[in-house]
């Protein structure tokens, strides 16, 4: 029975690998999909900015373009990503009673003996086990989104400060003032007329 025990256990941990993998191939799609995002997001952004100038000359066509290149490709990440999920899905949906077949037909081509006790006590475990089973890869998807998203909230909160290149008129005044104090004027015209 411990053999059978082994030959289960290996089993287990071939399909929960496979699980693994589909897991983390769901977590690059996604962070590849959300830099198209970005990109998408960043365009819409600058052409609601500037509509006017895209209106008046009439740029409306390049522009449309461009963002629906960026939104099909946005679409076919998420797509992806989609058809992996899935397949992941089918495949949680489907693996304990595949296990439980597959580990009653080891055990029965193994010589054992299965009788009506050995079935429906190791069906009534597999059952037990079938929401670990259901929800561990859930939790692998889970915690790569969420490794994904702090790596993102990471690298926005350690970027270099955006400097101020707008100035108010205050500013500006002081800044003239100053430098008007520090240039010693050698001319200075009031109230003029070059005309």
């Amino acid at each position: 029975e411990i053999y059978t025990l082994h030959i289960v256990g290996r089993r287990q941990m071939c399909i929960r690998d496979r699980y693994i993998y589909c897991i983390f191939r769901i977590s690059s799609l996604r962070e590849a999909n959300l830099k198209v995002t970005d990109k998408r997001v960043k365009l819409t952004n600058e052409l609601l900015q500037g509509i006017r100038a895209i209106k008046s000359y009439n740029w409306e066509t390049p522009f449309n373009k461009q963002l629906q290149n960026i939104r099909e490709n946005e679409l076919k990440g998420l797509k992806s990503a989609a058809n992996m999920r899935s397949l992941l899905v089918c495949a949680l949906s489907t693996a304990p009673s595949i296990v439980a077949v597959c580990t009653l037909a080891t055990y029965a081509l193994l010589g054992n003996e299965l009788g009506p006790t050995k079935v429906f006590t190791s069906l009534a475990l597999f059952n037990q086990l079938r929401f670990p089973l259901i929800f561990y890869p859930m939790l692998l998807n889970t915690l790569a989104e969420g490794k994904v998203s702090l790596r993102r909230i990471t690298r926005f909160l350690l970027s270099d400060e955006v400097q101020n290149y707008v100035r108010t008129a205050e500013e500006e005044c002081e800044d003239e003032a100053l430098s008007r104090r520090r240039a010693k004027e050698s001319i200075r015209v009031t109230n003029a007329s070059f005309a």
